[in-house]
């Protein structure tokens, strides 16, 4: 995430929604992205795409639903995953 888009998110607290790939990348995104707005008091949602799609192979709606059925995380829950997948 872009030092600029980061400070204008973090200024802003409002709710950010992420959608990563479903791989090990998109895990250690999630992770990044989200300790750093989470320290800062922003709230985090997190989707994944399916194991084999980029959200850029996804169309519109797809990101929609994917979107509409993000979760809450936490800095609890990033370590967690973290540590379930051995990372």
């Amino acid at each position: 995430l872009h030092d600029l888009l980061l400070s204008k998110l973090i200024k802003s607290k409002s709710l950010v929604k992420l959608l990563l790939d479903g791989d090990e990348e998109g895990l250690k995104a999630a992770k990044q992205v989200g300790r750093k707005l989470l320290k800062h008091g922003v709230p985090v949602e997190v989707a994944f795409c399916p194991p084999d799609k980029d959200p850029s192979d996804l169309g519109k709606e797809k990101v929609k639903e994917l979107l509409l059925h993000s979760k809450n995380i936490s800095l609890m829950d990033i370590d967690l995953i973290w540590r379930l997948h051995g990372m």
